[in-house]
């Protein structure tokens, strides 16, 4: 057949779409039977029809049996909400499966919730050998949320032959409000006067990490000078160069040298005419002061790492 195809049943109807269709591109014509329609169960018997290069009609008949095949079920009901505590090792073993037909394996998979706004319980283990579900929520903050997921049951080779129960797991407890359950260590810093040598320092109120803060110093900070005139033109001044020369061992003193663009600038700065600023550059921070996602790794300054939202992803 080498001008247009049509797939019929034997009263003239289409059976394309209603037992499947057929492909004359595929493997030089292949027919892909699929049907979901209860009706369509039994043999049909159908045709093939289209024409030759020279105008003949050909006809090829096809038996098509439609067989019943339903996914696999639980043998009992599926529990689909659990309750777990903070700190609580739950396990949780699936029923057994079974499958009418019988004609492939049945299996179980875990995923996410449909809805992409409900969110999945990382605190949950599957083992698909023993197919039991675990759940070991470790931190208060997950306290008074619930969270979605899905227990897919499907035959093995079908990606078709499937259904999935919507499943949820609640943490006991009321809702922690983080910023009323931290406890936090204000630290700042000083910087000290310029000397002649153009060198000075800053002092830390607590110990930080200078190695990370040395070496994540430009995305920290920036350093400027503004004049007595700063009101009349609003313009800061940059700097040459501003080189850490040494880390105190007490992790909290930092010395840097100072390298200005005009000699004169060192001169206003020792007669306290025009100031040096070191200013933390506050766009990194969010509206609580902790640091923005995207620049979560700047915690690296801190030797106890403070809270971030991965401490309390679910909040």
């Amino acid at each position: 057949m080498d001008r247009g195809q049509s797939w019929l049943f034997q009263n003239g109807s289409s059976a394309s779409p209603n037992l499947g269709e057929f492909n004359r591109y595929d493997n030089g014509g292949t027919f892909h039977i699929f049907t979901q329609n209860e009706d369509d169960i039994g043999k049909h018997r159908t045709i093939l029809r289209g024409c030759s290069r020279f105008n003949q009609l050909i006809e090829l008949y096809l038996y098509a049996e439609v067989f019943t095949n339903s996914y696999p079920d639980f043998v009992e009901d599926l529990e689909t909400v659990h309750i777990v505590h903070v700190n609580e090792t739950k396990e949780y073993k699936l029923p057994a499966l079974s499958d009418d037909e019988n004609n492939d394996k049945s299996v179980v998979t875990i995923d996410y919730d449909l809805d992409p706004e409900k969110r999945y319980p990382p605190f949950m283990f599957y083992n698909n050998i023993t197919e039991t579900l675990t759940f070991r929520p470790e931190s208060k903050w997950l306290m008074g949320e619930t969270f979605h997921f899905r227990v897919v049951v499907k035959e093995e080779n079908s990606d078709v032959i499937q259904f999935s129960y919507a499943c949820q797991v609640t943490v006991q407890g009321e809702t922690l409000e983080r910023m009323a359950e931290l406890e936090f260590t204000n630290v700042e810093y000083d910087m000290m006067p310029i000397d002649r040598y153009s060198n000075t320092s800053i002092k830390w109120t607590a110990p930080v990490n200078l190695t990370f803060i040395k070496e994540n110093w430009d995305e920290l900070f920036d350093v400027y000078i503004k004049n007595v005139t700063i009101r009349e033109h609003n313009q800061t001044m940059p700097l040459l160069k501003w080189e850490i020369v040494h880390l105190g061992e007490d992790n909290q003193t930092m010395n840097f040298t100072a390298t200005f663009y005009e000699p004169y600038m060192l001169g206003l700065l020792i007669k306290k005419s025009d100031k040096i600023y070191i200013h933390f550059k506050y766009d990194l921070l969010d509206t609580n002061g902790f640091f923005k996602d995207e620049f979560k790794h700047l915690n690296g300054m801190f030797f106890d790492k403070p809270f971030a939202k991965e401490d309390a992803p679910y909040i």
